[in-house]
């Protein structure tokens, strides 16, 4: 094995320890296993392994996309329970990007992932093809996105180029520039759209990179995301 092969093992190793993270993916785990035994009753071998790799093609355009365009939105700031979906699922992490309860996804987030990216290959390929979607969904996006991203955000002893890559990348998503490096598990997307940031030099420091953009004259205005941020944390 080469040595950033050794090492990547290694912090596979280092995220195993981590027991916030080890219960999320063994729960993830327990879940696909059961859709997995379902889809194999019903479709062939290779019909799941075609599956898998639209998905393995799809993901990083749809981590981006949805990181981007789903999770920076402003349109959740007129309801009161859209707002708290919000604050869960990105707005309470980008305001205190350590805090331990909000790194890992919501449990909203997989059945949102699958009911926005199943839709079209439910009408491609006939409806039952949900079992098997909602399967590759939750392995990329369980046993990909979020180790990535909890490794983003953990000062652990990391010695792979990959992972010390990827959490000095979104840590300037969180402390530099909201608008850059929406890419958790690779940077392609950013490169090809242009919102990549190699270095902090690369971007304006941005004023909302922790508020969302949610501050000012917008948070007076329509201040429900804020006192639900506020009844959330009182909770917390």
């Amino acid at each position: 094995m080469t040595r950033q092969a050794v090492a990547f093992c290694h912090d596979v190793a280092i995220l195993w320890r981590f027991v916030r993270l080890r219960r999320a993916l063994l729960c993830y785990a327990v879940v696909i296993a059961c859709l997995l035994v379902v889809s194999l009753l019903i479709f062939p071998l290779w019909r799941l392994g075609f599956y898998l790799l639209i998905g393995i093609i799809l993901f990083l355009p749809v981590e981006y996309l949805a990181h981007r365009f789903a999770l920076h939105s402003m349109i959740y700031l007129d309801s009161r329970w859209l707002a708290r979906i919000w604050i869960r699922m990105h707005y309470a992490h980008h305001r205190v990007p350590d805090r331990e309860d909000v790194i890992l996804a919501s449990p909203l987030s997989g059945p949102i992932l699958i009911a926005i990216t199943n839709p079209p290959f439910m009408l491609l390929f006939g409806p039952l093809t949900i079992i098997p979607g909602a399967a590759i969904v939750l392995i990329l996006f369980g046993f990909a996105y979020e180790p990535v991203h909890y490794a983003s955000h953990k000062n652990a002893d990391f010695r792979s180029r990959y992972f010390l890559d990827r959490r000095r990348l979104h840590l300037m998503h969180h402390f530099h520039n909201e608008q850059r490096n929406y890419g958790i598990c690779a940077s392609l997307m950013d490169r090809i759209v242009g919102t990549h940031a190699e270095r902090a030099n690369d971007a304006k420091r941005s004023p909302s990179v922790m508020t969302l953009g949610y501050d000012g004259a917008l948070a007076q205005s329509k201040p429900i995301v804020g006192i639900e941020y506020e009844r959330s944390l009182r909770g917390h």
